[in-house]
């Protein structure tokens, strides 16, 4: 990613691999009068390779507009967890099943922490873990968003379609519909 200034018709732009947001230089000197662009960037991580192939996109813009990560993660709540053993009687302790998997959500946000900052030393990070108690996932990342003031999201897309979009849904087309900041969608490459 690259902020360029575009000497013909005095615009400034942010650019990556797959995106360019472009605003006029009377934005931008406004912008840097007041306060950052995006000061709260919000990312959603599953844990999957594809989610956390948007971590350097994510940081880049933090570190160009002085912003703050807030990586988050969000963990199933017991009614879920016993409805993926989908009606299979479950042997075992689910509580104990709710420490493991918190304890794997902190330490996925603590590898994402890392990974960030082993590129970005200084980058103000948050980490954020969250449970479902019954909600969506789009709606727990809507709440996070208006709770942190998060004024950007950026989160990779698994590029479902057809019959898998239609039986999983997609949390960021779901998110996109309960949000009202600036999406960065990024589908990673295969």
């Amino acid at each position: 990613m690259r902020i360029s200034s575009n000497a013909l018709d005095g615009n400034a732009a942010v650019t990556g691999p797959l995106y360019t947001v472009w605003h006029t230089k009377e934005v931008a000197s406004t912008v840097s009068q007041t306060a950052p662009m995006f000061q709260n960037i919000l990312v959603p991580l599953d844990g999957s390779t594809a989610s956390n192939s948007i971590l350097p996109h994510a940081a880049e813009i933090a570190s160009k507009f002085g912003g703050r990560l807030l990586l988050l993660h969000v963990i199933p709540d017991l009614p879920s967890i016993m409805a993926a053993t989908d009606g299979v009687a479950y042997v075992g302790n689910l509580s104990d099943e709710y420490r493991i998997l918190e304890q794997e959500g902190h330490d996925l946000l603590a590898a994402a922490k890392a990974q960030v900052e082993s590129e970005y030393q200084g980058l103000n990070i948050q980490l954020i873990q969250a449970t479902l108690q019954g909600h969506t996932i789009a709606e727990i990342i809507a709440s996070v968003a208006k709770e942190r003031q998060a004024d950007l999201m950026v989160m990779t897309t698994h590029g479902r379609s057809g019959i898998a979009h239609m039986m999983m849904g997609s949390v960021a087309q779901a998110a996109l519909k309960k949000l009202n900041i600036p999406v960065l969608l990024l589908r990673p490459s295969k």
